[in-house]
């Protein structure tokens, strides 16, 4: 499996089985985030470069940081698509407060989580169980994370995580560390970043301190980097 970030939670999974694009349209401006690239746009538009492929779209919420309704016109082809509260794909009731989305041939649940943040606690919010290739990838999105949400997340996939994608504020919180250490993700990569020439909130500074903070006790921490591939499979 191949992971492409775009930028802020953009995230594009491609496995064997399945192709998806999570966050992945959006705007960010005006929440002091960035737009979608025009490099990313243009790709989009013409069904190119990662996106020749792509079975599905997900968006963890509705915040302009996250996700972009006028904006889904820019895809080539407009795949099913699916936000809590959102879209037009096949759905199946899994479990309480849990959603099986059909999208590909591999295993996305959506499971509702809260926002972080009191002002946001009342948005509707999932986080993401993603399964391509028989392994798991967690997207946390801008859940609020603790023991009680990773031994859920563990009792649904059952099985070994690969990878965790988490944002500075969740790898700078104990209740974080504490997630990470039940999930037991092989790696856990560091996410929702703007590109750094638009980084009006410290960003980068939330993620320089979150490296420093990060125990060496949890699983091996990667940052990645706006508009660029990392491979999530073993080495």
């Amino acid at each position: 499996m191949e992971l492409f970030y775009t930028v802020n939670s953009g995230v594009y999974l491609r496995g064997s089985g399945m192709a998806l694009l999570i966050d992945g349209i959006h705007r960010g401006r005006a929440v002091a985030f960035s737009p979608m690239p025009p490099a990313l746009k243009r790709m989009l538009r013409m069904g190119s470069g990662p996106f020749s492929r792509l079975d599905g779209l997900l968006f963890t919420h509705a915040h302009p940081d996250h996700f972009d309704p006028d904006g889904l016109s820019v895809c080539k082809t407009l795949p099913p698509w699916y936000g809590p509260g959102l879209g037009d794909a096949e759905v199946r009731p899994f479990l309480p407060c849990v959603t099986q989305v059909c999208m590909g041939c591999g295993t996305i649940l959506a499971v509702d989580t809260v926002h972080a943040g009191a002002d946001f606690a009342a948005a509707p919010h999932c986080s993401y169980l993603i399964r391509m290739e028989g392994r798991w990838t967690f997207v946390a999105g801008d859940a609020v994370l603790g023991p009680d949400e990773a031994r859920r997340m563990r009792t649904l996939c059952g099985e070994e995580v690969g990878a965790a994608l988490l944002n500075p504020c969740q790898l700078l919180e104990p209740r974080g560390h504490e997630f990470l250490r039940i999930l037991a993700p092989e790696r856990v990569l560091l996410y929702h970043l703007p590109l750094p020439e638009e980084d009006r909130l410290g960003c980068f500074d939330l993620a320089a301190q979150a490296q420093i903070r990060y125990p060496k006790t949890l699983p091996p921490l990667v940052r990645l980097e706006p508009m660029s591939w990392l491979r999530t499979g073993r080495a």
